[in-house]
């Protein structure tokens, strides 16, 4: 798949090639520790960082 939006853990990331916008949302973390600024990811913060990432995503498709 190209260009597409991937919600996915370490193993589907590798899959995925460089034209596709990937997020890390689960286990397993095989590249490192979980960090993330924008926990928990649901309420305000984490839908903020979520539609900011589906910006981003649109954007590359233009």
């Amino acid at each position: 798949m190209q260009k597409t939006l991937v919600l996915a853990d370490d193993v589907s990331h590798r899959l995925c090639d460089s034209s596709n916008v990937v997020v890390r949302v689960s286990a397993p973390f095989i590249d490192g520790a979980q960090i993330a600024t924008h926990l928990p990811l649901l309420g305000e913060k984490g839908t903020d960082f979520l539609l900011e990432t589906i910006e981003a995503y649109y954007q590359t498709l233009a």
